[in-house]
């Protein structure tokens, strides 16, 4: 009787100190919240999910705060322009969007700020989002291409795309994880918006380099089904007619990456090779030196100076397709 009496004590003062702690970080303001705030995603049957039409949320993490402001279909930044001379939409994830930059400071902010600069009238229509992967992003194409009508597409790839076999989905206005593990990803967004102990353990437990390098491969087969959904796409730009270019993003490197990784990758680009699929990798363009400076600290996004590097390659990509004069 005594022992259950002293563990029911003991749970009961856990409790409270985690409770005491929690009140003072609020009291004091001494952790903010670390999430997309709540209401920013909805489920849509096209796409799977998307950002929520015209509205303005906050997103926080240890490097940044900043708002996302989505336009009327659900994707961030000002309208798209159905009538301009040239049009170029953009498919991507959080990178593709500029997480933790404002928009106006992303590479496709950057880019379209050039090309008014210059007079041109050429819009970016940028539908990417936070966790998209070609699940999501075939059927942003096969829907949009037909009232957008680019002329150029560019997908903005990323190496967390490979292997996903479901889209992320969205519970009572969060973001979750994949549908085989939503329970878990629920309670980890609702930790993420209420509990500011939970998100400075979070922090505590983050790692000190800004990328870690992926040492661990994709399965072939894995990488075919992620090719699939690319070649897809291309193959719907060609009917459509729209030119593709893939871009690879330098999401996960600080320096080179090693072991299997390299195979993967390598297989990766014959994959596309064999399918007649132009891109660009944007590894290869990193920086020899001072690469740490182009990302965040703790989160693996490109923080604002990253973005203004590879502004000017994406520039480039545009310009090249439309034979454009760029810097």
């Amino acid at each position: 009787m005594k022992k259950t009496l002293n563990f029911v004590l003991l749970i009961l003062s856990i409790f409270f100190s985690l409770f005491l702690i929690e009140t003072l970080l609020r009291i004091f303001n001494l952790q903010p919240t670390y999430s997309f705030e709540k209401g920013l995603f909805v489920e849509d049957a096209r796409y799977g999910y998307r950002f929520a039409s015209s509205v303005t949320k906050f997103y926080s993490q240890p490097d940044f705060f900043y708002t996302i402001t989505t336009n009327s279909l659900g994707f961030i930044g000002k309208e798209p322009k159905y009538n301009a001379k040239y049009k170029v939409l953009i498919l991507g994830d959080s990178v593709g969007i500029g997480q933790g930059v404002a928009e106006k400071k992303s590479f496709c902010g950057l880019a379209q700020s050039y090309f008014h600069a210059q007079g041109l009238d050429l819009d970016i229509f940028n539908t990417s989002v936070s966790g998209y992967s070609g699940i999501n992003e075939l059927s942003v194409l096969k829907h949009q291409i037909k009232d957008y009508k680019p002329n150029l597409v560019i997908l903005i790839f990323c190496w967390n795309d490979v292997g996903a076999e479901h889209s992320l989905t969205v519970q009572n206005d969060y973001l979750v994880l994949r549908k085989d593990n939503s329970v878990i990803a629920f309670s980890r967004e609702w930790l993420n918006n209420h509990s500011r102990l939970f998100c400075l353990i979070k922090k505590l437990c983050y790692s000190k380099t800004v990328i870690s390098i992926r040492e661990s491969g994709f399965s072939k087969k894995d990488i075919e089904k992620t090719v699939g959904y690319i070649k897809n796409m291309k193959d719907i730009c060609d009917k459509n007619p729209a030119d593709f270019v893939v871009v690879i993003e330098p999401y996960h490197y600080i320096q080179e990456p090693i072991g299997t990784f390299l195979n993967s990758k390598s297989y990766f680009i014959d994959q596309l090779k064999r399918n007649s699929i132009s891109f660009r990798d944007w590894v290869l363009i990193l920086p020899k030196n001072g690469r740490q400076a182009l990302f965040f600290r703790h989160d693996p996004h490109l923080n604002e100076e990253g973005n203004r590097y590879f502004s000017k390659p994406f520039i480039k990509i545009i310009s090249d397709a439309f034979k454009l004069q760029s810097f």
